[in-house]
Parts: structure tokens; C-alpha cells; sequence
């Protein structure tokens, strides 16, 4: 009876998984979108006055949806983190869109509905910016608004910002994933020729 070599039939299983996985994944990435500036209002009751803020959003791009003029992503994720008061979790679904007409960016509440919550800036490139790559940090005019137009509400209580127009500061990053080369090379190297042999030694004691 031929004893076949399993380990070498497993590392290469699992590298086909993992390519696999990474095919399929390749219709969306995780992406970070970070919008900044200055505000003033409330959150739980607790206000604040010209306090540094940044809202943080993990995203998927494979929840890109199209609307007329540009494109929308729900979050995954959202934080927002205000100057003296801490870091705090949306629980309110939130989205960042592209408005490719007006070259304008923003966050709002969800859907391509969703009311808008802080826009801007506004810049030529994003004229034909389209979601799926990184981009800034760019910084222009923008504008909080709509805040009270229905509750917004974090793990800390309903966030509220006064209307105001302070300047916005906008990234996008790409997040990266491992590449399935460097996963398959650590898979071969977990199937050291010491276990192979243990198991083919195994294998050969228990054949008929």
C-alpha cells in the first residue's frame, strides 16, 4: 500500500483556500474614512464649545451604492472622538458619500437617504473619486448640519452638533490585506518535514 504524503496535500488545500478566499474577497476591501474639525454642542447632556473632533468609519467597498451624481457607503463602523470629552461609538447607522457633481464629500446618517451631518470639503478631485481608492487628507469649507433633525446617538448618549461652517479635513485609506503568497508560505512552514514523517510513520503502523 502506497503511503501518500498528506502534508503536502494539505498546504496545498489550504493555499487554494486561501487564494480562493482572496478572489472572492477581491470584489471589496475594507476602507477608513476620517472626516475632522471643530464644533460645538452636546453629548448625553454634556456640552462642549469649539472642541476638536474626528469621526472615524470602517468600511466595506463592496457596499458601495450609486446615486444620482455619485456614490454612498453605509458604515460598518463609526467613532467619534471630541477634544476633553473621550472616544465614543455610533450606534446610530452613519455612511460617508461622494457627491461627483458638486465635488463634494460627507458624512450623513445611513442609506442614500440619510439626512446629512457634516459635509465637505469640497476639491476637484473628488469630482471623479469614486469610493474604491484612498484619498487626502484634503482640507476646505465645510459645514455641520441637521444634527437635530433626529436623534443621532452614541454609546455616551445622542450626540448633537450646532449648524456652523468650520473648515473639514478629509482621508480615505485603503485597508490592506495579506497577500495570499506570504499566507501560504507560512502554512508551508508549519508542515515541517519532522510532522509529515511522524504521520506517514503513524500511517504505516496502522495500514493492513
Amino acid at each position: 500500500m502506497k503511503i501518500l504524503t498528506p502534508g503536502v496535500n494539505v498546504r496545498t488545500s489550504v493555499c487554494l483556500l486561501l487564494l480562493w478566499g482572496s478572489v472572492s474577497r477581491s470584489f471589496g476591501v475594507g476602507i477608513t474614512f476620517t472626516h475632522s474639525g471643530i464644533g460645538s454642542g452636546s453629548i448625553g447632556g454634556v456640552p462642549f464649545a469649539n472642541a476638536s473632533f474626528s469621526i472615524t468609519e470602517l468600511a466595506d467597498t463592496s457596499n458601495r451604492l450609486p446615486f444620482a451624481g455619485g456614490f454612498s457607503i453605509d458604515d460598518t463602523s463609526a467613532t467619534i472622538s471630541i477634544s476633553g470629552l473621550g472616544l465614543f461609538h455610533f450606534t446610530t447607522p452613519t455612511r460617508t458619500f461622494v457627491n461627483n457633481n458638486l465635488g463634494l464629500v460627507g458624512f450623513s446618517r445611513a442609506t442614500i437617504f440619510g439626512t446629512d451631518l457634516f459635509n465637505g470639503p469640497t476639491a476637484g478631485v473628488f469630482a471623479s473619486w469614486d469610493m474604491l481608492s484612498a484619498i487626502g487628507p484634503i482640507t476646505g469649507p465645510g459645514a455641520l448640519l441637521a444634527w437635530s433633525f433626529s436623534p443621532v446617538v452614541t454609546d455616551g448618549g445622542t450626540l448633537i452638533f450646532n449648524n456652523s461652517t468650520p473648515n473639514a479635513t478629509f482621508q480615505a485609506t485603503v485597508i490592506p490585506e495579506p497577500s495570499v503568497s506570504a499566507l501560504c508560505l507560512l502554512v508551508l512552514a508549519a508542515f515541517r518535514p519532522g510532522q509529515r514523517n511522524e504521520f506517514n510513520r503513524r500511517a504505516s503502523m496502522a495500514k493492513p
